[in-house]
């Protein structure tokens, strides 16, 4: 799990819409949609077929999507990051 931790903090490391592929000035419905599209092609589900090393690289890309969406898809957490960047 503290590897999977890390390589969840690499990706957001992107930044969080990074993450998303959204950018800085996205709406609240584009980071949703942006989000939703990540969760399709990422979810477990959807790369079963793949290798343990692809299907790892996929779970890593779709946690970072969930964190970076639940923190901007609050508009005070949102703010705080574009502050900060953290």
């Amino acid at each position: 799990a503290d590897v999977e931790s890390t390589s969840v903090q690499r990706e957001v490391g992107r930044g969080l819409y990074g993450a998303l592929g959204a950018s800085r000035d996205a709406s609240a419905d584009e980071l949703k949609k942006a989000y939703r599209e990540c969760a399709k092609r990422w979810h477990p589900d959807k790369v079963a077929h793949l290798s343990p090393d692809e299907r790892a690289a996929a779970d890593t890309k779709f946690e970072a999507s969930r964190e970076a969406f639940d923190i901007l898809s609050d508009p005070q957490r949102r703010a705080i990051y574009d502050g900060t960047g953290e």
